[in-house]
């Protein structure tokens, strides 16, 4: 069964509301964070579609197991 989820990863400070409300996260505090706190994922569902307020933004799209890869190697939680 294929993953359901699609990530990105953006500046932390970049993050809207209304992005956050477009995507699975439900909270600021449910994202998860690089190390230092500057770079966020945020998580949608892949079958809806990129959420309106991420459309544009030039951001690279990651299936679960290359933003697994990514968490690994950069040490993010």
């Amino acid at each position: 069964m294929p993953n359901r989820y699609t990530y990105v990863i953006m500046n932390t400070s970049d993050v809207t509301d209304q992005q956050i409300a477009e995507c699975v996260q439900t909270s600021r505090d449910t994202m998860a964070l690089s190390n230092d706190g500057s770079q966020a994922i945020l998580k949608f569902v892949t079958t809806n579609g990129v959420p309106p307020s991420l459309q544009g933004l030039g951001l690279s799209a990651y299936t679960h197991d290359e933003i697994i890869a990514i968490k690994i190697a950069s040490g993010m939680q």
